[in-house]
């Protein structure tokens, strides 16, 4: 089994294998660096960016190559939310100020079309804020480099990945928002994590409404679209115990055929 992050490579026509395509379960955030002591995205700034964003969605979120949505995990439903018309325009005399995205993909200028997507956004981030964007990754020279990059204190956005998964379980939750080994989204007053680790035992149907509430208010972190993995599968191997929904097969779930 052979896996491809980028959905839009060709198909693969070899006789001994088959193409195979999971779920929309990736999916791609912009977040902001709360700990930065010099972050320019400030919480009375953060209103506007979170506009700004909806705003780019809702005039993109027809692309067909990956799927634009306003919530936590992916749905076939769209969500976009409504904006805030009072925040469309742009600010003045911030004098280019200099800020920092973490983006490895596109330090490294890679032209997909996600890649594309997201930096037509960042420009008009750039745009709106009268600001000067500065996209850099992660310094892979320093041992430290995921520590610095899960911490939220070295960027003032980073753009980031991360395997969703279709159910907001619990377990998963706190390794998006609350663990120190995950892709650790920034929390506004630690409310998804405070809420996460009391209601463990929750049925899940409730825990992910009472989530996806609190994921709405914590607009420090905005979901962008979400994308599949390809995967090119030996012919010996059995599709029917291979779930869409899962980006890794389970080496206990492979049949031979």
């Amino acid at each position: 089994i052979v896996s491809i992050s980028d959905r839009n490579f060709p198909n693969i026509d070899f006789p001994e294998f088959y193409n195979f395509e999971t779920l929309p379960v990736i999916g791609t955030f912009l977040s902001v660096g709360i700990k930065k002591e010099d972050n320019f995205f400030v919480e009375e700034r953060l209103e506007k960016l979170d506009n700004v964003v909806k705003n780019y969605k809702k005039r993109h979120a027809e692309d067909k190559k990956f799927y634009v949505n306003d919530g936590l995990f992916f749905t076939s439903k769209k969500q976009l939310h409504d904006l805030n018309t009072n925040l469309t325009s742009p600010l003045t005399g911030l004098d280019k100020q200099q800020v920092t995205v973490l983006w490895r993909q596109g330090a490294e200028g890679i032209e997909s079309p996600q890649n594309l997507w997201i930096l037509g956004l960042l420009k008009e981030i750039e745009k709106v804020f009268g600001i000067n964007i500065d996209i850099v990754g992660p310094d892979y020279s320093n041992p430290n480099w995921i520590t610095m990059a899960r911490e939220n204190k070295s960027y003032d956005l980073r753009v980031s990945s991360v395997d969703t998964g279709t159910r907001a379980h619990p377990w998963l939750i706190e390794m998006m928002f609350c663990g120190k080994f995950g892709v650790s989204f920034p929390d506004l007053d630690d409310r998804i994590c405070d809420f996460t680790k009391s209601n463990f035992e929750m049925e899940l149907e409730d825990f992910e409404k009472n989530i996806e509430n609190l994921f709405k208010k914590n607009i420090a972190v905005q979901p962008l679209f979400f994308d599949s993995m390809k995967k090119i599968i030996s012919k010996n191997i059995s599709a029917s115990q291979l779930p869409k929904t899962e980006l890794h097969a389970r080496f206990e779930n492979i049949e031979l055929e």
